[in-house]
């Protein structure tokens, strides 16, 4: 085995304080160093804490909120993705470049 090679299989995907700045891949809002944003290693990407980004890229859990009798379900930040993530499509975002550069 080389030497500082890891075995380990891939790394899990997780909230984190990042280390450099980042484009949220919902909103592409840029996230900057040191704020709480969870990121896919896999796809290199980083997801803001918003809770409607959260809720596009799968990152929210329904919580009970309130009394036993009178409370409801509420949206929550889940620790993990529960659900389908965010595919952005690509031509999407050809067709704003062109837009902004044809206008």
């Amino acid at each position: 085995m080389r030497r500082g090679y890891r075995s380990q299989g891939p790394r899990a995907n997780r909230w984190l304080a990042l280390k450099y700045a980042a484009p949220c891949k919902v909103c592409a809002r840029t996230i900057p160093a040191g704020e709480t944003a969870f990121y896919d290693y896999a796809a290199r990407t980083a997801t803001c804490h918003e809770m409607a980004c959260c809720e596009v890229d799968g990152l929210t859990r329904e919580v009970w909120h309130g009394s036993p009798v009178s409370g409801s379900w509420v949206p929550a930040v889940s620790d993990r993705r529960t659900g389908t993530g965010y595919v952005r499509d690509p031509g999407e975002d050809m067709a704003d470049r062109w837009n902004e550069t044809h206008s």
